[in-house]
């Protein structure tokens, strides 16, 4: 069944404070670096914002912060993280540490050494225990890295009352049981979960990080395709993702961009047009079990075998979706390196002879358009967005 993308945020920052951020100067405050901003359903956007090399989390509330601030803070001591909220009168964002969110008490395990010590002796661990952030999506998600006495796992956390949490948590279960033994696959293991903080516990992979320079890329490419072939021919019962549902995802991308950046918007409409086309067109093929956020950081490389990490957007769909996906985000880590990647990026296909590589250049075609918009709203140099807009597949 096709998903349908919920509605835009109804209140969106003004023009000229996107501007400003992008551009890398707020007036109350001076330079800044925009990491990347965050529209989510239901709630203010937000955005990761580096101020004299400190990470911040920037919510944008407008000009009415006292009733805001105070209910805010009153949410976070509730839970177990109390901390100082900062608002900027002049833009209207409300600053505040990562790692301190009313919607994932699973955080108090940063500073509350009791708690974390019954929670992780309760699954199975040893102290001592050293817990870094290692990763804050503000009212989504957490990713925290747990040292303890054999070795390292990390804790993925959500809202104790959203479902996405346990369905992520089950399906990835489901695949790592399909996949256990395989030699052409790694997966963190799930190692239990504590429903009450909205943790799911995962086992730490070994491994490097792709290097995709001379022979020894050639051989990372082939271990990374060997794994994603090995995801799509596990069967699962992943939620359908279809061409429509990514449709719908760019469109609703493509109407932010139209908002903020028009002349952006006026070069991206006839390119969406045409890829819209081109998607449906495609001849049908059976679904397979998709990553749907595969990129070069969810690879790690380990005695000549692959893992893969980060399950949360388990889907089934088109068979060329992630190798598309991978060859955009491998199209962007070029220009960011000054480096070309085709040649790695033409390897990766030859593990998938029966996907016709014109399906496989539509995806990619599809993802490129994706991170252009996203991309947009950061410090992302403009000319890599120009140039990406102007690879062909």
């Amino acid at each position: 069944m096709t998903r349908h993308m919920p509605d835009l945020t109804p209140t969106l920052p003004p023009t000229a404070l996107i501007t400003a951020l992008v551009d890398g100067h707020l007036p109350a405050l001076g330079p800044v670096r925009l990491g990347r901003m965050h529209f989510p359903s239901g709630r203010a956007p937000h955005a990761q914002i580096d101020i004299d090399g400190k990470p911040w989390i920037a919510e944008w509330i407008g000009s009415t912060p006292a009733e805001r601030v105070m209910a805010e803070a009153e949410r976070l001591a509730r839970i177990g993280q109390a901390t100082a909220l900062h608002w900027d009168a002049a833009s209207g964002l409300l600053f505040r540490q990562p790692g301190r969110d009313a919607k994932l008490p699973g955080l108090r395990l940063l500073t509350d050494l009791a708690l974390a010590e019954e929670t992780l002796s309760a699954l199975g661990l040893k102290g001592p225990f050293r817990i870094d952030l290692a990763a804050h999506r503000l009212g989504r998600r957490a990713v925290l890295r747990i040292r303890h006495g054999g070795g390292t796992v990390f804790a993925r956390l959500r809202s104790p009352t959203a479902s996405a949490g346990q369905a992520a948590m089950t399906r990835h279960l489901a695949l790592w049981q399909a996949v256990e033994g395989r030699t052409d696959l790694r997966l963190p293991k799930p190692m239990g979960t504590d429903r009450s903080l909205g943790l799911a516990l995962y086992s730490a992979l070994p491994g490097r990080a792709l290097r995709l320079q001379g022979l020894r890329g050639f051989a990372d490419i082939e271990a990374a395709a060997k794994a994603l072939s090995a995801v799509q021919s596990t069967a699962t019962d992943a939620p359908i993702w279809t061409v429509e549902d990514e449709i719908a995802l760019l469109a609703q991308w493509q109407k932010r961009v139209q908002t903020y950046f028009p002349d952006l918007g006026t070069v991206l409409r006839p390119k969406l047009v045409s890829l819209c086309h081109d998607l449906r067109a495609l001849a049908p093929m059976a679904p397979v079990t998709c990553h749907r956020d595969l990129h070069e950081g969810q690879i790690l490389l380990f005695r000549g075998q692959a893992g893969l990490l980060d399950f949360d957007t388990l889907s089934r769909g088109d068979p060329a979706l992630d190798l598309g996906n991978l060859q955009a985000h491998l199209d962007l880590a070029g220009l960011r390196e000054g480096r070309n990647f085709a040649a790695y990026i033409t390897a990766a296909e030859r593990n998938f002879p029966h996907i016709p590589l014109a399906r496989i250049a539509v995806w990619r075609r599809a993802a490129r358009l994706r991170l252009v918009m996203i991309w947009a709203f950061s410090a992302e140099p403009r000319a890599h967005l120009s140039a990406l807009l102007e690879v062909e597949a």
